[in-house]
């Protein structure tokens, strides 16, 4: 904002009234603008502005001030550049510019790391075979996932895929204690672990939840006896109150399945036993954390038609059968929902024409 004061002249006996400028808050007049890169590359944000000098810059990663070193160059000044962008670099990035009058900021804008595609063969026993789940990008940039059969032993394995093409198996299952055959994807969670869960193997040969770091550390944290649950299919979904939730195909009081909670510091329960019978049973598929905050899944067996099921959970257990499927909607779903912007739910079914 510009500020004027007057300054009276007599000259030829006329009053000449002549405005002078005074200090002035900057104002951005050119945006930094976002940013899609390949990795290697460097990216420049620039940022124009007026104002009474001296104007002072200060660029910001996610509202945190920047500062030179390592990739960065021009923390305080109206040119960043980030030199040799990786995915650690994806973020949002704003100014901020002051002088001793006030301060403007820009609207963060994204810098968006563009990653080849990457191709992966499993060909060997020693890589493994048969996967049966997608991957999961973690913290690190990198792709994590599991594969069914295969692998040193032939019980499958967990495996890391970089960005440039190259996969590592970190732990190979061995049938035993460790469990066997992973039939879901992984979980990432604060601290850069990685949980899953084996559909067979362990004491019993009832399946496995399992923990292994990002370099390979494995932890068997959960082994499924038929009462607490069986088979699961599916992985783990991390609540809002910090837990991971999960279901199994079989097990339980009813043998129909089970939703289980596992906490933070590793300890198990079992939070609900399907029956069977109106309630449903065999989920096959995960849970959705919803934008209420509780799960929302599907039974593959039970409810009113024997054609399955669509359920509400709430970590505190209370259970809801939302829909009943009867064959002319859909029926034996075998996979889970997904949540759209207006808060309805979609999924595919196993038979007959419709989706639901």
């Amino acid at each position: 904002m510009k500020r004027f004061s007057a300054l009276l002249f007599l000259c030829a006996a006329s009053l000449l009234l002549v405005p002078r400028l005074l200090a002035a808050d900057p104002n951005i007049v050119s945006y930094p603008l976002e940013q899609q890169l390949p990795a290697g590359s460097n990216a420049i944000f620039k940022v124009s502005a007026t104002g009474t000098a001296p104007l002072h810059y200060q660029w910001q990663r996610n509202f945190t001030n920047l500062v030179d070193g390592g990739n960065i160059a021009g923390a305080t000044s109206t040119n960043l550049i980030i030199s040799n962008v990786s995915a650690a670099d994806a973020a949002p990035y704003s100014v901020v510019i002051s002088n001793s009058i006030g301060t403007a900021q820009s609207s963060p804008v994204p810098l968006a790391i563009l990653v080849p595609p990457i191709e992966w063969a499993f060909s060997t026993n020693i890589d493994g075979s048969d996967p049966q789940a997608g991957l999961l990008q973690a913290a690190d940039g990198n792709f994590y996932g599991t594969i069914f059969a295969g692998g040193l032993h032939g019980f499958g394995t967990v495996f890391k895929l970089s960005l440039n093409g190259t996969l590592t198996t970190l732990y190979a299952f061995t049938g035993s204690a460790d469990g066997a055959n992973p039939a879901s994807g992984l979980t990432q969670d604060a601290s850069g672990f990685l949980y899953g869960t084996t559909s067979t193997g362990g004491v019993y040969g009832f399946g496995t939840v399992f923990r292994v770091s990002t370099s390979g550390q494995f932890t068997n944290l959960v082994t499924f006896d038929g009462t607490n649950g069986a088979a699961p299919k599916s992985g783990l979904v991390e609540g809002r109150d910090g837990n991971f939730y999960g279901t199994t195909s079989a097990g339980g009081t009813d043998d129909a399945g089970t939703i289980f909670r596992l906490t933070s510091a590793g300890l198990f329960s079992t939070r609900y036993s399907f029956t069977n019978r109106i309630d449903g049973g065999v989920p096959l598929a995960g849970l959705t954390l919803a934008a209420d905050g509780a799960f929302y899944g599907t039974a593959f067996h039970g409810g009113l038609n024997l054609l399955g099921t669509v359920f509400r959970f709430t970590t505190n257990g209370q259970f809801t059968v939302l829909a009943s499927f009867d064959g002319v909607a859909g029926a034996l779903p075998m996979a889970g929902l997904v949540q759209d912007n207006d808060g309805n739910f979609y999924g595919w079914r196993k038979s007959f024409r419709n989706g639901f």
